[in-house]
């Protein structure tokens, strides 16, 4: 199945005459580069990015009636009573 995304040409350009280059096609060079780049790290105290996009869709729930805040919300509305 494919997809579509946009890249600018000269990028383009510049992946198709790498991968030419090692003899391999844009897909090959693209696998062996992703291949080559080490995973996120997953945050401190979780296993998983899902457990934590479990905890933090647990620690949202029921928030949903809240309004949202305003566009111009700022600093000094949180420290509205601190000098």
């Amino acid at each position: 199945m494919g997809a579509s995304i946009e890249i600018e040409p000269e990028l383009i350009e510049k992946l198709s005459e790498k991968a030419k280059a090692h003899g391999q096609t844009v897909n090959e060079l693209l696998r062996e580069l992703l291949d080559a780049v080490e995973p996120l790290p997953t945050p401190a105290g979780f296993s998983s990015l899902e457990e934590l996009e479990a905890d933090l869709d647990a620690l949202a729930e029921g928030t949903e009636h809240l309004p949202p805040l305003p566009e111009n919300f700022s600093r000094e509305d949180i420290y509205f009573d601190h000098d």
